[in-house]
């Protein structure tokens, strides 16, 4: 994790001090100063950020992806679906198991088994990562997500009764 931090900074660095120096080249060939080495200098430039282009395209693949998706979508209906685009959650827990899970958030771990049953999600163990719960029952960990952090919505039956006034419990 920290060598791609790293090799982003690098190459970002790399890519921003050849438009810079390009920048500057084209403004001294513009103010009609000819130094010697000036069309060395811009021809490195500019060969540096064409081959560093690739490798920063490779590593921004995903949101690339993403913003043409949204192209192709404005271009074909108008708008662009409003969806949180933040996978940061669900990226940074899929390995877990489901107890760890549970323990991170603060939920009842046997409850957040027994719902998930009820939905059709067959846990064996809870110190199954969630990942492999998911691939076992054939759906992905952000349904599995959805819905353990799903509100109950079950309404109690019987009125509780708070000072001669009826309270429903929710």
């Amino acid at each position: 994790m920290k060598s791609r931090v790293l090799l982003k900074a690098v190459t970002i660095s790399l890519m921003m001090g050849s438009v810079l120096t390009i920048l500057f080249t084209v403004a001294m060939q513009w103010l009609q100063w000819y130094p010697v080495d000036l069309m060395a200098y811009h021809m490195t430039a500019g060969g540096l950020f064409l081959s560093i282009l690739p490798i920063h395209v490779y590593m921004m693949r995903q949101k690339l992806k993403k913003l043409s998706e949204q192209l192709v979508t404005l271009a074909m209906s108008g708008e662009v679906s409003s969806a949180c685009s933040s996978q940061l959650l669900p990226n940074a827990l899929h390995s877990k198991s489901l107890s760890e899970f549970c323990r991170f958030l603060g939920l009842d771990c046997p409850a957040a088994r027994m719902k998930l049953n009820r939905e059709g999600i067959l846990v064996v163990s809870t110190e199954i990562s969630i990942e492999a719960i998911a691939t076992a029952n054939r759906t992905d960990a952000a349904r599995i997500f959805a819905i353990m952090l799903q509100k109950e919505s079950a309404v109690s039956a019987v009125p509780e009764s708070y000072n001669n006034k009826l309270v429903f419990a929710a």
